[in-house]
């Protein structure tokens, strides 16, 4: 008879944690966005309270071989898992499972995010989430950069890392990249055009173009420019635009165009490239000690990268020496700058073929250029343009390599292909779930 009762108690307990933990699913993804810019921990936090309401909402296998079944869920996987793999010939033990579990939101994000059913105000309010916290950590860092322009009078510190005190500018860019084309979006769209906060969208526009393009991180701010300029013109194509969305696309693009002209004139990082070039090619070894600017540390660190990947180019040289055998490289071709700062190679395809040769290479390529295509195709311009600036950022930054990158780029990734965004439904209205 006790037994019988406290198996009742125990499943009316089971159940209730459930129940509850379910409920609570669009406030942890609202609270992991809104601190993805700021707060790390509490993002990291709300994230793994994600991964619990997965695990107490059950049938956990069956939801895992619907996700396998969807290619472009299963590449993420299939990713992580070759790293994985890789531990079998890494000798650095230690820094293989510690980039294991940085990289663990590879594995866990298809197979939690894609558990869940969201409506399309659900999806909404997540964007909103996401642009709040982004702007919020902009004028935090503008109001941080005007104090210390009043202590020390120095205009620099509206300009680059020392405006952004959260995160790497090319990090912060990419985020206000994604966020100013959700608030376009937002901006063109037939439903949210009577929202009561439309007239915000005239604020925090310009004031993210502005500040994204004081923050000077170079390929980010090249990639954010060509981002907009697409979505715009594919809004155009795509459907009518009033009198008054011309004319605020056209300020939109004078706008970028005249704040570009000024910083560059204040503060321009660009002029730097051409002549670390023509230095470079000067160089015969390749490798200068005294070079420290962003595109010259770049071209050395590819020249080693590629000597690297010719010794080991079929399988790498395993997740957990990536960082020992690039710092005997350095050693050989006396890259003092690259030894003292433990640098990367700054090219996500060439950190990837480092580690895992052709197979995590192929792997990486795949996993960029299929949702490219298949949103092409559904003409999910959000996602589509997603993919592209990650896919062209790193070519430059090994952006699958830091936190910042890795969880960013997972959660959006899944979100965005699972829950398209290339058509309007009613606020109420739910949006297709694999598992459904």
């Amino acid at each position: 008879m006790n037994d019988g009762m406290n198996y009742i108690y125990t499943t009316i307990l089971n159940m209730n944690i459930r129940s509850y933990f379910l409920k609570q699913v669009p406030i942890f993804v609202s609270a992991f966005l809104f601190c993805l810019t700021f707060f790390p921990l509490g993002s990291s936090i709300c994230f793994y309270l994600l991964v619990l309401a997965w695990l107490v909402n059950g049938n956990i296998k069956q939801k895992g071989q619907h996700v396998l079944r969807q290619i472009a869920f299963a590449l993420p996987i299939l990713f992580y898992l070759l790293h994985v793999l890789s531990l079998f010939y890494s000798s650095n033990l230690h820094f293989a499972f510690f980039d294991l579990g940085e990289k663990i939101s590879f594995l866990l994000m298809p197979l939690v995010l894609t558990s869940f059913t969201f409506t399309n105000r659900d999806i909404q309010r997540y964007k909103q989430f996401f642009i709040a916290g982004v702007t919020v950590t902009a004028a935090g860092c503008i109001l941080a950069a005007s104090y210390q322009y009043y202590l020390n009078g120095e205009f620099s510190t509206f300009f680059y890392v020392r405006l952004s005190r959260f995160l790497h500018p090319t990090y912060f860019t990419i985020y206000l990249n994604l966020s100013l084309l959700f608030l376009l979006e937002n901006f063109f769209s037939r439903t949210y055009q009577t929202s009561r906060y439309h007239f915000l969208h005239y604020l925090i526009i310009p004031f993210t173009i502005i500040f994204m393009i004081m923050l000077a991180s170079r390929t980010a701010s090249i990639v954010a420019l060509i981002s907009v300029l697409i979505y715009l013109c594919l809004t155009l194509v795509t459907r009518k635009m009033n009198s008054r969305e011309k004319i605020f696309s056209v300020l939109i693009l004078i706008m970028i165009s005249t704040f570009q002209f000024i910083t560059l004139k204040i503060f321009n990082r660009f002029s730097a490239v051409t002549n670390v070039i023509e230095s470079a090619s000067e160089t015969p070894t390749g490798n200068n000690n005294n070079v420290s600017t962003g595109p010259g540390v770049r071209i050395y660190l590819w020249r080693n990268a590629l000597e690297l990947i010719k010794e080991n180019v079929m399988w790498g040289v395993g997740v957990g020496d990536v960082k020992d055998e690039l710092m005997r490289v350095y050693a050989k071709n006396n890259y003092q700058n690259g030894i003292d700062n433990r640098l990367n190679p700054h090219n996500q395809y060439l950190q990837t073929m480092i580690a895992l040769g052709l197979p995590g290479l192929f792997a990486l390529l795949l996993l960029m250029v299929i949702p490219l295509w298949k949103s092409l195709r559904k003409r999910d311009w959000i996602c589509f343009l997603f993919m592209m600036i990650i896919s062209m950022n790193c070519m430059t930054e090994s952006i699958l390599e830091r936190q910042s990158g890795i969880i960013f780029f997972t959660f959006f990734y899944v979100l965005l292909i699972n829950f398209p965004t290339g058509r309007e439904l009613s606020p109420g209205q739910k949006l297709i779930n694999i598992n459904d």
